[in-house]
């Protein structure tokens, strides 16, 4: 993985100065720059639309008020961002938002018990079931979010994890074993009702028995780029839609991450709001370690969200203090007996500590080697493709319908326009 993504990178001399590095300061705190995509409701006010922040840059959605619904200003992010020449791939981590709505909104209480069902003559008959709302409004208002940044995403897929295990659980028996098991509505009702509204939309889906949706997102960005650097007409920019820091290893010039703002950040009441969390910004955070070194940091420090060991005695800190001065995991072990520090020397000398490494580096690097005909049915460029539905997004409209979703139907009527105009070259 960590050569694959080295090689699709090396052409850059932006990357390239990344890895030569000699920088030894860990950031302490957040660094500065970060780009922020922001979302505000309606019921935001007047005062915290209008508010300037000199890191901030701000992505309202039609159903602000702002006049910048169809315009955006990326301050400190990717010049090559910023051109509409560029067409966008948008990859969402589905799993990650539904867990991340299903916890924000599911105890808030909220139902379709005031919702009525109409059908095509216009009558109106009372919805035969009625069921909590909650997860799946929130599950959209953040998928909105995404779909509405500007210039509009070209391309778009929204990717789950599959049931049972993976090899990663061939590997190490404990894998994620420290989590809570799903709870039952979440497994058995919240997930396929997204997915129904999300194939709605006729957006891309996809689900590879065996894998990991992060394997997934993986080989489908190794496609892209590979597709990229085979001389095809214009450039591609991925964003990866997700919290979770095992993407931190795909950063790079063509890929950035677009992380959920967690609560009470000054920017997100009231609305959603997205980070943007680039190569620079790894940079920033890890002593000016290259973004494949997080394969690395982990496989030494471990990852309690997956339960994955690391060596005994050894945190982020240390290991890219340890990074900094031997490269890579494999200098580090070459050069074990070396280690100033006792904790890091002993650990890493011993049988226990080499295999624990090897086999967390094993666990935390992602296969982007799935072949393109099992992630698509024809290929990336036309099933990924972003458009309004070819029933006109008739289903969709009933399922909001069904669910009170009243709010969100303007929002995706807008987008359908927007797309119509994107795809016969208006302006939007």
């Amino acid at each position: 993985m960590q050569g694959l993504l080295r090689r699709w990178t090396r052409a850059s001399l932006h990357h390239s100065a990344c890895c030569s590095s000699s920088s030894t300061k860990i950031s302490s705190t957040k660094p500065r720059g970060r780009c922020r995509l922001i979302s505000l409701d309606k019921t935001s006010s007047v005062k915290q639309q209008r508010r300037k922040q000199h890191d901030t840059a701000a992505m309202a959605s039609p159903s602000s008020s702002s006049s910048s619904s169809s315009s955006s200003v990326m301050e400190q992010s990717h010049d090559s961002m910023q051109q509409s020449s560029v067409d966008r791939l948008l990859l969402v981590d589905g799993n990650a938002l539904v867990y991340r709505a299903y916890w924000g909104y599911s105890q808030m209480g909220f139902t379709n018990a005031d919702a009525v069902r109409l059908d095509d003559d216009d009558e109106t008959t009372t919805t035969t079931e009625v069921v909590e709302t909650g997860s799946l409004f929130g599950f959209l208002r953040m998928l909105l979010v995404l779909l509405e940044i500007r210039p509009l995403p070209k391309y778009v897929s929204v990717v789950f994890d599959s049931k049972g295990k993976t090899f990663r659980h061939d590997l190490y028996k404990e894998y994620k074993q420290n989590r809570q098991p799903t709870p039952d509505d979440l497994r058995t009702e919240v997930f396929p009702r997204i997915k129904e509204l999300v194939r709605a939309m006729q957006l891309n889906v996809i689900e590879v028995p065996g894998y990991e949706a992060d394997d997934v997102i993986a080989s489908i960005c190794r496609t892209a780029l590979e597709s990229q650097g085979q001389g095809k007409e214009g450039r591609l920019e991925i964003d990866l839609a997700t919290p979770d820091k095992d993407f931190f290893q795909l950063l790079g010039p063509d890929i950035r991450m677009l992380r959920p703002q967690k609560k009470n950040r000054d920017s997100s009441v009231n609305g959603i709001a997205y980070d943007v969390y680039s190569d620079r910004t790894f940079r920033e955070d890890y002593g000016g370690l290259c973004p494949t070194k997080f394969v690395d940091i982990q496989a030494l420090a471990g990852d309690t969200a997956d339960n994955v060991p690391g060596v005994r005695g050894i945190g982020p800190k240390t290991a890219v203090k340890l990074l900094l001065e031997y490269e890579d995991l494999q200098g580090i072990l070459d050069n074990a007996t070396s280690i100033k520090g006792k904790v890091a020397r002993n650990a890493l000398t011993s049988e226990e500590g080499v295999s624990l490494a090897k086999l967390s580096k094993s666990l935390v690097e992602l296969d982007c080697k799935i072949p393109d005909d099992v992630l698509f049915r024809d290929k990336l460029e036309s099933d990924l493709t972003f458009k309004k539905p070819d029933d006109e997004g008739r289903e969709l409209l009933r399922l909001f319908r069904e669910y009170d979703f009243k709010t969100l139907t303007p929002r995706v009527e807008t987008l359908w326009q927007d797309l119509d105009h994107a795809a016969t070259g208006e302006s939007s």
